[in-house]
């Protein structure tokens, strides 16, 4: 009898809990409205134009939508800018998705002083990219992600003294089946805001990952040496090129017991050493990217001072040799076939059928032809047919579009399949120029104070929406160290930098990324490759000290819904990166601060809900108080077994899930379909304009330049 009273009490101070946590939840609100946008989208225009920004005091809400867009094509990426509404300096305090897997792939929100337009929206996955000055990401949302709060007392500084007048938010569609029935979409971001300065100011990344993997940022994550790589020695000479075959091992070009000095070429980039012969050992090795045992070996008596090497979707080796002067397209069946032969042996010029010194060789995945980077003294890129056709030429591109600062010495170059783009990596003027492949018309440059004047080689990773690992040189004018970097392609920020630890870079001369996010490095300096990976730099996102709010809400939300053929078994994670400066203060105000904050937040509370629940709390303690006198008198015939634990703690217990903070990394890693094993890519676009600086530096000591030879006649 006792047993039916009791439990609907229970239940009516359950609900009566968890309806007051509601109301006083923002999350809950913005969580409410968030379903309601999206499930009618047909009046989201006019819900948008009616109400942007929500002012109450000090603090106040924007609401950042797109403005009822219909993507065109699969993965388009469109932009908006919104101005910050106040002359002040202003803090965001969070952000509040509205968005769906079912529309939208991911948002990113940049901060910016001028953007690229401020028409409703443009589309910002060309070249137009989002700002005219350098923007900094401040927020990124994928797949459902859910909301999140920033720690107390934490802000996104922007207006006035901020350098960020304009928010851009970027969204890429990726599938436009949703859009089959003309809906417009109006996906965006609520920002709350306030004027009351924040004893923190912050700077933050948060990532929601299904399937793909994106290198972590440069802080929380870090490229390290592996040691113990390989296992075995490779016994090698000066390495000049690595990459990668079709099956994802590595391959190693290097140059045996020959080496490139001061004899090597006479003034008219000539070949002094002839006599050697070519070089006896196997030039061309194929590794276990694992562990470093060699699988294959070949290039014997083949080459006299191999450069670059590039493997196309049949497998075949494309290499360059700059005492051939010649590119030459290699069999991989170890039978050292020569496909074909571009340019003249052992003699250098500078028209269409000859090279001198070519340094590196890029292959188009989806057309075949092949871009040449010529080179040591001719400063051009040249594109061919598979089939060794001419077709066209050009030099260095300015981002300024005023000057054409030619290139010295282009010394590297990489395909970019996704954008159909070719980057060099521009030795001497140390920076990264990029091309459009059909046109050879100049896209963008990256030029860093951190490569110290020098870039020596580049490759490309699609994760992250496209990353360029880069390794810099010694230069006899900056004394910088030699790393290796990992660059934003769209945002042009350097994210990482690495090298050996106990065993330093002498000449970094070619680098390539794996799939899984291993790198590898080739120096001719030490005549070693070196591996590099993230797995031991693997931290939990505990670190980030994001709270998330009811667990139960994001559970809800993190449900994805997936294609049925669609593997999610490669990576699945949330990672959260924060770099936070303190801003120094004394202890004492501190505290009254945080004891005037605390008893405001009492006072903001609500005393309606806390009546009503302290009203059913009474008879419930009388019901238990009476059903364990009646226990007790009837000779303990039955048994009260009580916890140290208050109401909540029973509600909880009711409820199964505990609220508070929480550790996303173990969440999800306990759920399936998620690991800690990587994050979900996200692409960014950013202004092509950055102005060059006006210097320049000779060539290293190991590799040397020389004069432009005459024009040759054939």
């Amino acid at each position: 009898m006792i047993g039916v009273p009791v439990v609907c009490v229970l239940v009516l101070a359950f609900m009566c809990h968890s309806h007051s946590l509601e109301m006083q939840n923002p999350i809950y609100r913005f969580k409410r409205s968030q379903e309601n946008v999206l499930s009618d989208t047909s009046n989201c225009m006019s819900r948008i134009k009616q109400q942007r920004v929500l002012t109450k005091t000090d603090n106040f809400s924007v609401d950042i939508r797109m403005p009822g867009v219909v993507p065109t094509g699969s993965d388009t990426y469109l932009c908006m800018a919104f101005p910050v509404p106040t002359n002040r300096d202003t803090y965001i305090v969070d952000f509040i998705p509205h968005a769906s897997m079912e529309t939208v792939h991911h948002m990113l929100l940049f901060g910016c002083q001028t953007p690229v337009s401020t028409r409703s929206y443009w589309d910002c996955g060309s070249v137009q990219g989002t700002c005219e000055d350098e923007a900094s990401i401040m927020y990124a949302w994928a797949r459902n992600a859910p909301p999140t709060k920033l720690p107390k007392d934490v802000g996104f500084k922007v207006g006035r003294n901020s350098g960020m007048s304009y928010f851009v938010l970027q969204i890429h569609y990726g599938e436009i089946s949703a859009f089959r029935d003309h809906h417009r979409d109006c996906s965006g971001i609520t920002l709350r805001m306030t004027s009351k300065p924040q004893p923190f100011i912050a700077g933050i990344y948060l990532l929601m990952s299904v399937d793909t993997v994106i290198l972590p940022g440069k802080r929380d994550f870090h490229l390290e040496r592996v040691l113990a790589w390989p296992q075995s020695s490779l016994q090698l000479g000066q390495v000049s090129g690595l990459a990668l075959d079709t099956n994802s091992n590595l391959v190693i070009f290097h140059r045996g017991d020959h080496h490139w000095g001061e004899d090597s070429f006479n003034s008219q980039a000539r070949y002094q050493q002839r006599s050697l012969g070519p070089i006896q050992q196997s030039t061309i090795l194929v590794v276990d990217p694992a562990k470093g045992n060699i699988l294959k070996a070949s290039g014997r008596n083949m080459f006299y001072l191999p450069h670059g090497i590039t493997i196309d979707k049949e497998n075949n080796y494309w290499v360059t040799d700059v005492a051939l002067h010649q590119v030459l397209k290699v069999s991989s069946d170890g039978r050292d076939r020569t496909l074909l032969a571009l340019g003249e042996a052992f003699t250098p010029g500078s028209d269409i059928t000859h090279f001198c010194q070519p340094t590196d060789v890029a292959v188009d995945t989806g057309t075949g032809n092949i871009f040449v980077s010529d080179g040591y003294c001719n400063a051009r890129i040249l594109k061919f047919s598979p089939d060794g056709k001419y077709l066209s030429q050009w030099g260095a591109g300015s981002s300024d579009r005023r000057r054409r600062i030619p290139f010295q010495i282009p010394h590297s170059l990489v395909f970019l399949p996704e954008r159909q783009e070719v980057c060099v990596a521009d030795r001497e003027n140390g920076r990264i120029q990029c091309f459009i492949t059909e046109t050879g018309e100049f896209v963008k440059e990256i030029k860093k104070e951190e490569f110290g004047g020098k870039v020596f080689a580049i490759t490309f990773s699609p994760a992250g929406g496209g990353l360029i690992f880069a390794v810099n040189g010694a230069s006899a004018y900056r004394s910088v160290p030699l790393s290796g970097f990992v660059i934003n392609y769209s945002t042009k920020e350097i994210l990482d930098t690495f090298s050996p630890e106990k065993k330093e870079f002498k000449m970094p001369h070619d680098i390539v990324a794996t799939r899984d996010g291993s790198v590898f490095v080739g120096d001719a300096g030490s005549k070693s490759v070196f591996k590099f990976t993230t797995e031991k730099s693997h931290r939990s996102v505990k670190k980030a000290g994001i709270e998330v709010q009811e667990l139960e809400e994001m559970e809800m939300i993190i449900q994805t819904k997936e294609r049925p053929e669609h593997n999610l078994t490669k990576m699945g994670a949330i990672q959260e990166m924060q770099k936070v400066v303190q801003q120094p203060r004394p202890q004492e105000e501190a505290e009254k601060e945080n004891h005037k904050s605390a008893k405001k937040a009492n006072r903001e509370q609500g005393i309606l809900p806390a009546i009503i629940t302290t009203l059913l709390l009474i008879p419930l303690l009388v019901v238990i108080s009476m059903g364990v006198f009646i226990c007790w008198r009837n000779n303990n015939r039955c048994e009260v077994k009580t916890e140290p634990s208050s109401v909540g703690g029973i509600l909880g217990k009711i409820r199964g899930k505990a609220v508070g903070s929480l550790n996303l990394g173990n969440f999800f890693a306990s759920h399936k379909g998620y690991s800690r094993q990587g994050f979900d890519q996200l692409s960014t676009e950013d202004s092509d304009q950055e102005r060059n600086d006006e210097d320049s530096s000779d060539s290293e000591n190991e590799e040397y330049s020389a004069v432009p030879p005459p024009q040759s006649s054939s």
